[in-house]
Parts: structure tokens; sequence; C-alpha cells
């Protein structure tokens, strides 16, 4: 018998990021990678008003908006965020789109249930209208979180339900994804049903 195709049409798309080119962009060779997330709020809020939708802007903001959070951390969060869009623009070819038509988003945790959590993302149905939609402020209305805060599991609560009800205002598809850090690299896998080609925002 010959080899049969796949049922489903589904295309997979891949890419890698190097960590230390997102380091890059957020410092200068006179600054240390040890620098503070909130020492440098100019460098990211360009970068991620670049790359990242409004909502991802709030999601970012809520997590590491405070004090204390280092370069380095933020920066393989980036590096592997830019990697699942990358990685998703490859799996919907032919149809055209931009990063911030992407948007990458996490499950919420469960720890009852250890298979709870994981990424995805929503592809918009329509380009990203950076005029139409406001930008997000820079700043967390929770304090920054500690490993041991007592008051961690409750706030996180209150982000996670903040940013589950905009989500549902989203118009788009879902496909999966998997991102994986190892070292100086953060590497993305998506898989998405066949798009078909529309207009981009360019």
């Amino acid at each position: 018998m010959a080899p049969r195709p796949f049922a489903l049409p589904y295309n997979v798309g891949i890419d890698i990021c190097h960590v230390p080119r997102i380091v890059r962009f957020l410092i200068t060779p006179s600054l240390p990678s040890s620098i503070t997330a909130s020492q440098r709020p100019g460098r990211i809020t360009k970068l991620l008003d670049r790359i990242y939708h409004p909502l991802e802007q709030r999601y970012y903001w809520a997590r590491f908006g405070g004090d204390g959070v280092s370069i380095d951390i933020i920066s393989k969060h980036i590096a592997g965020r830019w990697a699942a869009k990358e990685a998703v623009i490859k799996a919907v070819k032919p149809r055209r789109i931009l990063l911030r038509d992407v948007v990458v988003l996490s499950h919420p945790r469960d720890s009852s249930d250890p298979s709870s959590g994981g990424v995805y993302a929503v592809v918009l149905d329509r380009p990203f209208d950076t005029k139409a939609t406001p930008k997000p402020t820079p700043v967390t209305k929770h304090k920054p979180l500690k490993f041991f805060d007592k008051n961690k599991p409750k706030l996180q609560a209150l982000q996670a339900e903040d940013i589950a009800k905009s989500v549902q205002g989203l118009e788009g598809e879902i496909v999966n994804l998997s991102i994986s850090h190892d070292g100086d690299y953060a590497c993305a896998v998506c898989i998405a049903p066949t798009m078909h080609a529309t207009p981009t925002s360019e």
C-alpha cells in the first residue's frame, strides 16, 4: 500500500532565538546584565511595542514590572515569546501576519493537575491596528511577587482572572505551541491548521 497523506491539514513551524541578542538590545556595554528591568524601562517598552500585543504587554508588566527582576530573566522570557511568534508565522503560511498579530498566552496552572499550564497562541483574524489600540501603562497594579511571598497565589489568581477576561475579547484562531530554553537559546514549535492567505497591515 502506498504512503497516505496525513489525515488533517496541519502545518508545523519552528524557530530559535539567541537570548544574548535580546540582552544586547536592552543594555549597553557600559551596563551589566545584572541591572534590573525597572532601571531600563525605556528600552524594554520600545521592544514590547514592536513585538507584543497590548494584552501580552499587560501580562508582561504584571509579571515583571516591579523591582528586582534582572535583564537576564526577562530576556529569556522575551526570547521565548519571539521564537514562538516566528514559529507561528511559519506555521500559518501562506497567510501573511506580523509579530503583533500573534498573541502568545499561558494556560492557567492548577497545582492539583500536573498536566496544566503551558502556552498557546491566538492568531488574530484581522491585522493588529496600532492606532486604534491604546498602549498599556508600563507599571503593574500589584507589587512584584517574591518566591516565598505568602500572597503570591492570591495575586497570581487575580492577575490570571483579569487577563482571562481580556482573552475572551480576542477574535482569532488558537494554535498549539511549545517553548523550550537551553542555555543561551530559546526554541519554539507551533502546530497550526492550514489557513488561507489574508492581507497584512503593512
